[in-house]
């Protein structure tokens, strides 16, 4: 049960970690050279719908026009997530503290090397 927790918790973190790289990434390319060149795509399946020029132009604005906000919200989610971890490790003994901090660098190790979880096992019922 602990252990399926703290997988969760390690996903979540990786999940945060990756939007938050993705909003570094946007907020980078905020200079006015950069939108020039290369905008970013557009969320997933609108440019396989057939959009306008006219239409992208504004998709683009409306994307624009939420980056700041939701930059501020992960920065936001980053925070209390940090609080949240700090609040549920201090009710941890010494001992379970230890276990969650190897679990956290087995977790980083696998997805640093790409990592994929186990197959499933089907097993066969007789009738």
């Amino acid at each position: 049960m602990l252990q399926k927790k703290i997988v969760r918790v390690t996903c979540l973190m990786i999940a945060i970690t990756s939007l938050t790289l993705a909003g570094g990434i946007s907020a980078q390319e905020s200079d006015t050279t950069a939108k020039a060149k290369r905008r970013g795509p557009l969320p997933s399946y609108f440019g396989k719908i057939g959009v306008d020029d006219d239409q992208r132009k504004k998709l683009y604005s409306v994307q624009e026009s939420y980056q700041e906000r939701l930059a501020a919200l992960r920065k936001e989610m980053k925070g209390l997530l940090a609080q949240r971890d700090t609040e549920m490790e201090a009710l941890l003994t010494p001992g379970q503290k230890l276990r969650l901090q190897e679990l956290k660098a087995d977790a980083v190790k696998k997805a640093k090397k790409g990592f994929k979880p186990a197959k499933a096992t089907v097993k066969k019922t007789e009738n």
